[in-house]
Parts: structure tokens; sequence; C-alpha cells
């Protein structure tokens, strides 16, 4: 997949490890990253270092794709990939993060957006999965807003955040459900 996606606000390029701080900072608000599955709160830099460098390698495996959302001053103001829960499965799944400072301004959407376009020309990704944790409401909302429908399904997954398992509802984007069919709206 491209290293770099550009939307009409937004780049979308690879992690670098000196994107390390700010991941610990923006990702380890408890407000965060208790609505991921993988971070943990407080997020020491250390392991954001790490998450970013085993990232790096399975981006090599082209089995996950994930990018550090930027603005155009390039400050890093959340993370958005794609990726597949095993080599084995067709379908990719979304997942994204916006520090708490950039709520508000579409960021999600929009860099959701450009990514799902880039995974559909550059892997094949007719089918694309999301899922969100029951109590996250803004979540929700951005995946209706980028086509995603609810697929009827629920799963237990548990969350570094929470110490404890919490429901998640899961989501699919139809293969013709795509950039130019989808409504512009960024907020």
């Amino acid at each position: 997949m491209r290293p770099e996606i550009n939307t009409d606000r937004l780049h979308l390029r690879p992690f670098r490890l000196e994107d390390a701080p700010v991941v610990s900072r923006l990702a380890g608000d408890p407000d965060i990253a208790r609505m991921t599955s993988t971070v943990p709160s407080p997020y020491p830099v250390e392991v954001a270092e790490a998450w970013i460098f085993l990232q790096t390698l399975k981006n090599k495996r082209a089995v996950h794709h994930p990018r550090a959302v930027t603005r155009a001053d390039g400050a890093l103001v959340g993370s958005c990939g794609v990726f597949k829960r095993s080599a084995a499965e067709p379908d990719y799944e979304i997942g994204f993060w916006i520090g708490r400072p950039y709520w508000g301004a579409g960021y999600a959407t929009e860099a959701a957006r450009g990514l799902i376009d880039a995974a559909r020309a550059d892997l094949g990704a007719d089918c694309i999965t999301a899922g969100y944790f029951e109590d996250n409401d803004a979540s929700a909302r951005v995946q209706a807003k980028l086509g995603f429908k609810p697929t009827g399904a629920r799963r237990e997954l548990f969350s570094l955040a929470r110490s404890a398992k919490a429901w998640v509802v899961e989501m699919a984007l139809a293969p013709e459900t795509a950039h130019s069919g989808a409504e512009k709206e960024l907020s």
C-alpha cells in the first residue's frame, strides 16, 4: 500500500519513532485508550516506541497498514490504519483514534475516508469491516458517516485500558460504497 495519503486537510504517513511522545500523550488519554483494545493508559513513551516498531514490521508483511494522521502544519493528531485480523482473511478492518485536542474537526472521518479509498485502490480491499465498543458513540457516528452498516454481530474484546472485556458492535462497508458515492461530510 502506498506509504503516504493526502486528503483535503490531512496527510497520512508511516509512523516514525520520534512520534512516540505524541502518541503516548494523545492515545494514553484515558478517554481515548479505553475505546481501543490495544492502548494502555497510562501509555509510556517506551511502549509507544515498541508499538511503532512492531507496526513497521507488520506493514512490511502487508497485513497491517497504520498511518499517522497529521495536519498540514505537521501536527500529529491521531492514527488510522487498515489491517487483517489474520493473513488468511480476505477482508481488511479499519481502526482509528483522534487525540482529544482535535475532536470535533472531522479528522477521523476524513482520514478514514482517505485510507479506505487507498486500501481499495492499492490492496483490492472490497469489503472493509470496522467495530466500536458499545459505549463509543463518536466512533459509531464516524462509521455511519462513512457508510458502514451494522452486521448484526457483536463480540467481546479485551481492552488494555479498561483491564476488562467489553462488547464490540461489528460493522461492514459494502464493496459498492465508495468515496465518490459517500457524502463529503467532514464533521
